[in-house]
């Protein structure tokens, strides 16, 4: 599973829980809505119907299109947006109260509660600044979560698109974490060592990173910019130029980018 597909489910997942949890404290069953209008989450007679589609003209469908709250508690009121509902004549929800999920200006879900019967209903209208309330909470959790998994999707694609941006240099290039793992080297790099006899680039790779002087280059110590390296790789001396930039991937966190020319056997 990719990391936007793993997030998405995160979010998918924390979704069920958020509606078990206001289940658990309202006691009335809950539905959870994507901007595509799929039920993403549910509980009760709602949790068989995750996955299916939520029908327009709903009360859903208007908390989404409109991003407000929606409370309903007389679906015969003539003003109430029940009534252009395609399930009006035969709906057994007696009150509900629905809460956009947002991110930013942009409305991406819907969390509802649904009564079923007159208690229900009754606790509702009671008490329905206090569950709007609470669930705008929850609502706020969600977006909290989706702005997470929208992240990751806007960190893959530029990712995704550096990677071809690199490719296309001609110079070889390679990535490392702060711990000198590979992240990422380019085809340029892959095609020179072939053309010199090293087959076995990602080992060569990593004795770059193990360098003393690309170390203390790294360390804070001064040198020309490209600097000369020169290791050994199976028994085999090697030389090369190296420059040194850094891509920064957190508040204390930065990747080190090798751009690397002239390699040659010695």
């Amino acid at each position: 599973m990719n990391c936007d597909t793993d997030s998405l489910k995160q979010y998918y997942d924390l979704s069920q829980k958020v509606a078990e949890a206001i289940k658990a404290v309202l006691r009335i069953d809950v539905t959870i809505m994507s901007k595509e209008m799929e039920r993403i989450s549910g509980t009760g007679k709602y949790k068989a119907l995750i996955g299916e589609e939520i029908e327009k003209e709903t009360a859903f469908d208007h908390c989404l299109m409109t991003g407000s709250p929606q409370i309903i508690v007389d679906h015969e009121d003539d003003n109430s947006i029940c009534q252009k509902c395609p399930r009006y004549s035969s709906c057994s929800e007696k009150a509900e109260i629905c809460v956009p999920i947002k991110h930013g200006d942009t409305t991406i879900g819907v969390i509802g509660v649904i009564a079923f019967d007159e208690e229900q209903k009754n606790r509702i209208v009671r008490n329905k600044l206090v569950f709007l309330n609470f669930l705008e909470k929850m609502s706020d959790l969600l977006e909290a979560k989706y702005s997470e998994h929208q992240i990751n999707m806007e960190k893959k694609l530029l990712s995704s698109r550096l990677v071809s941006v690199l490719d296309t240099i001609n110079e070889g290039i390679v990535l490392y974490d702060k711990n000198g793992d590979v992240l990422y080297k380019n085809k340029a790099l892959v095609k020179i060592l072939c053309e010199i006899g090293i087959t076995q680039y990602d080992s060569f790779i990593k004795e770059i990173w193990g360098n003393t002087m690309l170390q203390e280059i790294l360390a804070g110590k001064e040198y020309p910019d490209p600097c000369e390296i020169t290791l050994t790789h199976k028994d085999e001396k090697y030389g090369l130029l190296a420059s040194i930039s850094y891509l920064k991937t957190g508040t204390d966190s930065n990747e080190i980018i090798l751009t690397l020319q002239n390699i040659n056997k010695l």
